[in-house]
């Protein structure tokens, strides 16, 4: 539902009028009659008629100065109501977008943003941290892709457009120097939603695709490390016929290895279906862009394997999870930490294929020889 203001002012500007909505709150009478407007049997509200047109401009400065103190939504000719433009905006950008207008009569709670908006020295940030922003409107697409659109202060008919954290990603997004940084635009919806079409969505998913390449390449090399320090010392727990000298111990040790990979491994099950995404969207002949096509084509396909094997044992974990919850007694079922070690297991936990992972960095300026 697209959001509504609670006061639309109209008629001209030396003679202005109120229609207020009929769901508007108490606060929103209050501030029309704190400021002079008064009901008329017309079915509007309207200054006095002693009241000279010089004073009108001074006194709805000071009903918008009060509607932002008190959470008030007015549309108003010189300064549109923001849900209206974030609505007319969102519907202007590829994908399905939804309009949530948040409220911040303190100070303090616009400050709450800076956590989580990715934006290194830009301008929204720079607004959020330094001015008064009484209002955000939160864009919010199908694809869980979150931009913000605030009033730019001291620039009427502006707007400051951002992006939030990514959802569902571990990272230190504020002050991210790689971060896709805020734009202003004019407060026009088409105008608007052309410049982030253009310019800040591309921005966003090529910063979000570095950041999965990395967490991605770290978790792969963070695995790697866990197995080669296992072939580094699993020979020592070994006689000279590969026999576990204590059992015991040697699966004590082998359990520690599998839970330390699948950590890295559950990386992969996060970023995987999005770079696999993405490397399939740039070029529908991708593969040509490589020295050996059918050597790529079925590292791909590896890839794509290994992913959905790795799916299939995290919902049966997670399924586990959830009846070990319903039935804790341990004289039931094996404890958490014996089925922890069913899941790490490598018989069921497929591997990332050992120098498939630039694969998932592809650019159609890549060549690979």
């Amino acid at each position: 539902m697209t959001p509504a203001p609670h006061i639309v002012i109209s008629g001209t500007r030396a003679r202005p009028v109120a229609h207020v909505a009929d769901d508007a709150p108490g606060r929103a009478y209050s501030a029309l009659s704190a400021v002079g407007f008064t009901w008329r049997p017309e079915g509007f509200y309207a200054l006095h008629d002693w009241q000279s047109p010089q004073d009108t401009a001074p006194t709805l400065r000071a009903l918008l100065v009060l509607a932002d103190a008190t959470a008030v939504e007015i549309d108003h000719p010189d300064r549109p109501y923001l849900g209206t433009l974030a609505a007319r905006i969102a519907e202007r950008l590829p994908g399905t977008w939804t309009v949530n207008v948040e409220q911040y009569t303190q100070r303090v709670w616009q400050g709450d943003f800076l956590a989580c908006l990715w934006d290194s020295a830009g301008v929204l940030g720079r607004a959020l941290t330094d001015q008064r922003v009484p209002r955000a409107a939160i864009l919010t697409s199908d694809d869980r892709t979150e931009l913000i659109i605030t009033e730019r202060p001291g620039h009427p008919r502006q707007l400051l457009i951002g992006a939030l954290a990514a959802h569902g990603i571990a990272h230190a997004f504020a002050g991210d120097p790689a971060a896709p940084n805020s734009i202003h635009t004019p407060a026009d919806p088409a105008r608007a939603a052309h410049r982030i079409a253009r310019r800040l969505l591309p921005r966003y998913r090529d910063a979000l695709h570095t950041l999965r390449t990395d967490q991605l390449a770290e978790a792969l090399d963070i695995g790697q490390r866990e197995l080669d320090a296992w072939d580094a010392i699993s020979d020592s727990l070994c006689d000279t016929n590969g026999v576990p000298l204590d059992d015991d111990t040697y699966g004590m040790r082998q359990s520690q290895r599998d839970a330390a990979v699948w950590e890295p491994f559950r990386t992969f099950l996060d970023h995987g279906p999005h770079l696999l995404a993405r490397v399939a969207a740039i070029d529908p002949h991708i593969t040509a862009l490589f020295a050996d096509p059918a050597g790529v084509r079925w590292q791909l396909r590896e890839l794509h394997d290994a992913l959905a094997g790795g799916n299939r044992v995290l919902q049966e974990w997670q399924g586990e999870v959830a009846r070990m919850r319903e039935a804790p007694d341990p004289q039931l079922d094996l404890p958490y930490a014996g089925r922890r070690t069913l899941r790490d297991r490598p018989a069921r936990r497929p591997c990332v294929p050992k120098g498939r992972a630039p694969l998932l960095c592809a650019h159609p300026s890549t060549s690979v020889s």
